[in-house]
C-alpha cells in the first residue's frame, strides 16, 4: 500500500502533490500498515525521483525514521545508512532555504548514528546558530550531565546569554528532576525541534517563500511606578470570589480573606495569590520564560498555527481584539494572560480599571505587575474562576486554551461568569487538515500536552456552556474564535 502511495507522489501532477503526499502519510502513521517491507522501500525511495519531489520524499523518510518501531525500524534505520552519503550530498548541494535544504536537514536530524557525518557535511555550510545548535542537539545519543532541560525550544541558542542570575535559577529546579522525569522531558523536547524542521519543510515543499518570517517584538516596557495590588484589585472587590466556597473576599495589603468559609489568602508586592498553592512547581521553571517570550512565542506559531510566512503578525492580533471585543457592562478579563502583551491592548482600548489579568503562572503575574502595575493582577485557576455568576462584561483567552488541561471546563467556568450579551475571544490552533502537518503538531512539548481543536467540539462546548458562535475564522491553522454569551 505504501508503494503505491509513493510512486504517487513521484507521478502526480504538480497541483496535487500535497494531496498525494498526504495520503502517503497517512498510510505510513496508519497503525494497521504493513511495514515489513518498509525497509526496502526506504533504500529505493529517491531512485528515480524527479527533483521537484525530492523534498516530500525526504520528509516521508524522516516520518519513516521517527515513526517505525521494532524489527521493522531496525531495517529503515539500516536502510538510511546505507544511502547516508546521498542524503548529505542533497544536502550540501542544495541552496540555502530551498525546500530540498529544509528536507534535508529534518532527514538527517534523525541520524544520530551518523552523528559525526552529518555535522561535519555541515559545517561548512553557513548554517545559523540556531540552525545548527538544533541539529546538534537532535543528534546527540545521549542525555548530557547538563541537560537543560526546557531550554531547547526552539533551538538551544535562542537560550544562550541569559545570565548568571538566570542560569543560577534554571539549575535549582533541573536538580530536583528525576532521572526517569529528565529522560522523558529530554525525549519530548527532541521530538519538538524534529517536529519544527518538518513541518517547515512540508511548508516550504508546498509554498513559495519566505519561510520563518520574523516578527514584531511583543515585549513591554518596565512601568515606572508602584504596584498597590490590593487598591487595584479592590476596584473589583464586589465580583471577586473564594475560589474554595465562592465567598465575598476581604483584601488588604497582607491577605485576601473570604468572609464565609474564613480561608485566607496571600497577596504579595505582585498579585493576589489565589491559586492554593496549585503551579508552585512550575513557577520557578516559568521565570526564565518571560526573558524569551517572543521567539518562543512566533516558533510555535509557526509550528501550531502554520505561521510560516507570517500571515498573522501580533499587530493583527491587536486589530481582531480591538474588532471584536465588545463587552456587556462590568470588567474586562484576560484569562491566562501571560506576559500581558495582549492584556496591554485591551488595557489601551477598555481602560486600566475595567480590565483584570489572571493567570497561574507566577512568573506571569510579575511581568504583569512590571509592565501593567495599575491592572488588577490575580493568581488562579482558569478551572475555578474567582468571579460572581454573571460578573464580567467580556473574557479573552489568547494563545492559552491550548495549553490548558480541560479546555471544556474552562468554558463551563467562562460561560458561568460572563454576563449576556458579552463576548468570549479566543486565539488558539485548529487541527491540521494534512496528515503530516497535524502530525507535527502533534509532537510540540507541553506541561498538559498541547492540543489542537476542530469547529465541531468548540461550538459544543460553547452551546454547553450557554454561548454562541460570532466569528470562527483564522488563516492556516490559526483559529479566533468570537462567541457571546446568550
Amino acid at each position: 500500500m505504501i508503494s503505491a502511495e509513493l510512486d504517487a507522489v513521484r507521478t502526480s501532477a504538480r497541483a496535487d502533490v500535497g494531496e498525494a503526499f498526504g495520503s502517503l502519510t497517512a498510510a505510513l502513521l496508519d497503525q494497521s500498515t504493513d511495514r515489513t517491507a518498509l525497509g526496502e522501500l526506504v533504500d529505493t525511495a529517491l531512485d528515480a525521483t524527479p527533483p521537484d519531489r525530492v523534498p516530500y520524499i525526504l520528509i516521508f523518510l524522516g516520518l519513516a525514521a521517527e515513526t517505525t518501531e521494532g524489527a521493522a525500524a531496525t531495517a529503515v534505520r539500516s536502510a538510511l545508512g546505507r544511502r547516508i552519503e546521498g542524503y548529505l550530498r542533497i544536502l550540501a548541494d542544495s541552496a540555502p532555504g530551498s525546500p530540498a535544504r529544509l528536507a534535508s536537514l529534518y532527514l538527517v536530524a534523525h541520524l544520530t548514528e551518523a552523528r559525526d557525518a552529518v555535522l561535519d557535511a555541515a559545517a561548512g555550510l553557513g548554517l545559523d546558530a540556531a540552525e545548527h545548535s538544533r541539529l546538534d542537539r537532535c543528534l546527540q545519543r545521549e542525555i548530557p550531565a547538563d541537560p537543560r532541560i526546557t531550554r531547547c525550544w526552539p533551538a538551544p541558542s535562542v537560550w544562550a546569554d541569559l545570565g548568571a542570575d538566570a542560569d543560577a535559577r534554571d539549575q535549582i529546579w533541573m536538580g530536583r528532576l528525576s532521572p526517569e522525569l529528565t529522560a522523558a522531558a529530554w525525549g519530548h523536547e527532541t521530538r519538538s525541534m524534529l517536529a519544527y524542521l518538518g513541518a517547515r519543510a512540508l511548508w516550504a515543499a508546498g509554498h513559495p517563500p519566505p519561510f520563518e518570517v520574523p516578527m514584531p517584538a511583543v515585549a513591554l516596557p518596565t512601568a515606572e511606578r508602584h504596584v498597590d495590588v490590593a487598591a487595584a484589585a479592590n476596584g473589583h472587590g464586589s465580583i471577586l470570589r473564594c475560589p474554595v466556597c465562592r465567598g465575598r473576599l476581604t483584601i488588604t495589603t497582607a491577605s485576601a480573606r473570604c468572609q464565609s468559609c474564613a480561608a485566607d489568602f496571600p497577596v504579595t508586592k505582585h498579585y493576589v495569590d489565589l491559586s492554593q498553592g496549585i503551579g508552585d512547581e512550575l513557577d520557578l521553571m516559568a521565570e526564565n520564560v518571560v526573558l524569551r517570550y517572543g521567539e518562543l512565542r512566533s516558533s510555535f506559531f509557526r509550528l501550531m498555527g502554520g505561521n510560516w510566512a507570517g500571515p498573522m503578525s501580533p499587530l493583527d492580533e491587536d486589530a481582531y481584539l480591538r474588532d471584536h471585543v465588545r463587552p456587556a457592562d462590568g470588567p474586562v478579563l484576560d484569562l491566562a494572560a501571560g506576559t500581558g502583551r495582549w492584556t496591554a491592548v485591551l488595557a489601551a482600548t477598555f481602560g486600566t480599571g475595567r480590565v483584570i489579568a489572571l493567570d497561574l503562572a507566577g512568573a506571569m503575574n510579575r511581568e504583569i505587575a512590571r509592565t501593567l502595575p495599575d491592572i488588577a493582577n490575580l493568581r488562579a485557576s482558569a478551572l475555578a474562576l474567582p468571579f460572581a455568576d454573571g460578573s464580567l462584561g467580556a473574557v479573552n483567552c489568547w494563545n492559552a486554551l491550548q495549553m490548558l488541561p480541560d479546555p471544556a471546563a474552562v468554558f463551563a467556568e467562562v460561560g458561568r461568569v460572563l454576563r449576556r450579551g458579552g463576548t468570549f475571544t479566543v486565539l488558539t490552533f485548529r487541527k491540521a487538515a494534512d496528515p503530516a502537518d497535524r502530525y507535527f503538531q502533534s509532537r510540540q512539548f507541553g506541561v498538559h500536552g498541547v492540543r489542537q481543536f476542530d469547529h465541531a467540539e468548540m461550538t459544543g462546548w460553547l452551546a454547553d456552556a450557554g454561548m454562541s458562535v460570532r466569528d470562527l475564522s483564522g488563516p492556516n491553522n490559526l483559529l479566533l474564535l468570537t462567541a457571546v454569551r446568550t
